[in-house]
């Protein structure tokens, strides 16, 4: 779990919450290891890859609508850009930088989810 949490920058017991849920509907499967069954191996199920390719289909059918009310140059500056955005996703997540409060000193939603990891 700590692999995990780490990859996505989130604490081990929100990590550890997450693929119980996702394991509960079915998404995920869990196991241990006999060499150490503290260490757990999570995989997912083929009702979780079926979830995961209809969500794909859905974004990507809702961004292509929002894409169509843009101009073509619109769409061209979006598609030059999309080399510097994947280095950007490339950045190790514990690299970013923590989301600062909102003007009414409340935490923004990214940053409720890291804080204590």
């Amino acid at each position: 779990m700590s692999e995990l949490a780490q990859g996505q920058g989130i604490a081990v017991s929100t990590m550890t919450e997450v693929v119980a849920r996702l394991a509960e509907q079915g998404l995920l499967s869990k196991s241990t290891t006999n060499a150490d069954r503290r260490e757990v191996r999570v995989a997912i199920t083929e009702l979780g890859l079926d979830r995961l390719d209809r969500t794909l289909e859905e974004r990507n059918r809702i961004l292509g609508e929002r894409l169509a009310v843009l101009t073509e140059g619109e769409q061209r500056s979006i598609a030059a850009a999309i080399p510097a955005l994947w280095k950007l996703a490339a950045i190790d997540a514990a690299e970013w930088p923590r989301v600062p409060l909102k003007p009414d000193g409340k935490k923004r939603r990214a940053d409720r989810n890291t804080a204590g990891s």
